[in-house]
């Protein structure tokens, strides 16, 4: 082999090793880029799921916050007509309730029974209805209530 070809032949050899070596660097180039961008996704992805369960469980918080206090409220009801006493205050802690922060959770049977309840006292203070019809509209709102609190707590484990 003479001197020229030789030359040609390690210039071919340097283009194609540059070439290699650029192909190499693109390839660890675009590699790295993707592997950041998985991470990116990756961590957006959690941080949107973390935020979604914060507030799931804020409203569950709130939810079990409302009826608790709805709890309180009927069984203030009930339990001021057990001990004879004018029941006005005690239904106007469950109207508060009902009205407040209630409206923003409930839904389904609570709201019904949360109505009929109401329903119920307004009947009961006009005469129309006795003691144990209200104490039986009371005993399925709470059991209502419970039944909810149940279900809400599997969804949210």
């Amino acid at each position: 082999m003479d001197e020229n070809t030789k030359r040609r032949w390690d210039v071919r050899f340097a283009f194609v090793t540059v070439f290699l070596s650029l192909l190499t660097l693109a390839v660890g180039a675009w590699q790295f880029i993707e592997n950041q961008r998985s991470k990116f996704l990756l961590s957006s992805r959690l941080q949107n799921e973390a935020a979604e369960l914060d507030f799931r469980r804020e409203v569950y918080l709130i939810r079990l916050d409302a009826l608790s206090k709805t709890s309180n409220a009927v069984g203030r009801v009930v339990t001021d007509l057990d001990l004879e006493r004018n029941i006005d205050e005690s239904f106007g802690a469950f109207l508060e309730i009902y009205w407040g922060t209630l409206v923003l959770v409930e839904g389904g049977d609570l709201e019904r029974n949360m109505v009929a309840f109401r329903r119920e006292v307004l009947s009961f203070k006009d005469g129309w209805a006795d003691e144990t019809d209200l104490k039986a509209r009371a005993l399925e709102l709470l059991e209502d209530i419970r039944l909810g609190l149940q279900s809400e707590q599997k969804v949210s484990h």
